[in-house]
């Protein structure tokens, strides 16, 4: 069994888009406040106005009203038809309409996948699911919601924004919480061809890699496959970054190539796994057209820089310096804290140095609860002139 103390040696795969989006700004010489719920402002160091803003890496160039139809599967993959694009073949259920669900499932024919129809990228998901039995047990797993009582609420890893319909829920017998009747699945078609995860910025394609379970690599994808790539964000209003996945349905003929999935959160997780220096590059141009976007200059990229740290909201400040440095230094980091502030207001400042990514690891690792009696509720890295490194 994983230990809190494990945790603290890894950053999920949920705050791995922020963690990596921070990392580029200190990269970058900008001065970066972290606050809860991976929401990051970023600018010119000693800047009154932090211009930059991101949450769980997704930059502001991308409005709400693009994050909100990018959760809604019934809305994009409407959008992208009404476009000439072509998607998975699908449908969405209530639980109410779950025998009308297992009808379809069978029509489309096995295997199938099923996943929420409204909710956060990444989220949950079923696949090869090859029967109705099957197909029902991962409805009553997916419609689980949480066996605490603080519901969604207490998950630091979801953005304000990322809880779409997730806070309906009720209380069954069983003392666990379940999504209401009314929420609504998607039943897929699970294709059996090649498929790829794109990433695109604006009308650029950042990142490409070749999904096959345990055998994805990162492999340039075929000039048609991206152009679609790049034409389902053009597609979807208000979106300006995505990640797009698309596979060939070969139970078609010829193979017809379709959008799987949408997701406004650019998944480097998935493309860091095999190349961490591509995640971060990524991270990197993501930033930039932000940056560009709000006017900022960005200084010379420096993969190691030295940072003048502020941190509120501690708590218990002795030992949260004392757990901030043990991290810090599993980590390779050099730190250096003092407790400061009036004592209603306890504060922590002073001095962290070392590869940029890994600062921004120890940051979200603190902001998200990852390290034990050092939660923080804001952090400020301001960069120091490159020679005090």
């Amino acid at each position: 069994m994983m230990t809190k103390g494990d945790l603290t040696r890894q950053v999920t795969t949920a705050i791995e888009d922020g963690r990596l989006v921070m990392g580029a700004a200190l990269i970058c010489g900008l001065e970066v406040q972290s606050l809860p719920r991976q929401v990051v402002f970023a600018g010119p160091p000693g800047a009154v106005v932090r211009p930059i803003s991101a949450v769980q890496g997704v930059v502001a160039l991308s409005s709400l009203v693009g994050l909100n139809i990018a959760q809604d599967r019934r809305l994009w993959r409407a959008i992208l038809q009404r476009s000439g694009i072509k998607v998975s073949r699908g449908a969405t259920f209530s639980i109410q309409g779950r025998k009308a669900m297992r009808r379809f499932a069978r029509q489309l024919g096995y295997p199938v996948l099923l996943r929420p129809a409204i909710g956060p990228n990444p989220g949950a998901l079923v696949h090869t699911i090859m029967d109705d039995e099957e197909l029902d047990k991962a409805l009553e797993a997916l419609r689980r919601r949480r066996a605490d009582k603080d519901g969604i609420a207490s998950d630091p890893t979801l953005s304000a924004y990322a809880q779409t319909e997730l806070s309906a829920e009720r209380e069954s017998a069983d003392g666990l919480l379940y999504a209401p009747d009314f929420v609504r699945f998607m039943v897929e078609h699970q294709i059996s061809g090649p498929r790829w995860r794109i990433l695109v910025c604006g009308d650029q394609v950042v990142a490409e890699m070749q999904m096959g379970g345990g055998d994805s690599e990162i492999e340039a994808a075929p000039s048609k496959i991206r152009a679609m790539a790049v034409a389902a964000l053009a597609a979807v209003p208000g979106l300006n970054v995505a990640t797009i996945d698309v596979g060939i349905d070969t139970d078609t003929v010829p193979g017809t190539p379709r959008i799987l999935n949408l997701s406004e959160r650019p998944r480097l997780e998935s493309f860091g796994k095999f190349d961490p220096q591509l995640a971060m590059k990524s991270a990197l141009t993501i930033l930039g057209v932000e940056a560009l976007a709000r006017r900022v200059e960005v200084q010379t990229q420096e993969l190691e820089r030295g940072f003048r740290l502020r941190a509120i909201g501690l708590g218990n400040v002795d030992a949260a310096i004392s757990a901030l440095g043990k991290q810090a230094r599993a980590l390779d980091l050099s730190l250096e804290l003092f407790a400061s502030g009036d004592i209603g207001k306890p504060e922590i400042i002073g001095r962290i140095s070392g590869p940029c990514a890994s600062v921004a690891t120890l940051v979200e690792q603190s902001m998200n609860g990852l390290i034990p009696q050092a939660r923080a509720m804001s952090m400020v890295l301001s960069p120091e002139p490159s020679h005090q490194l």
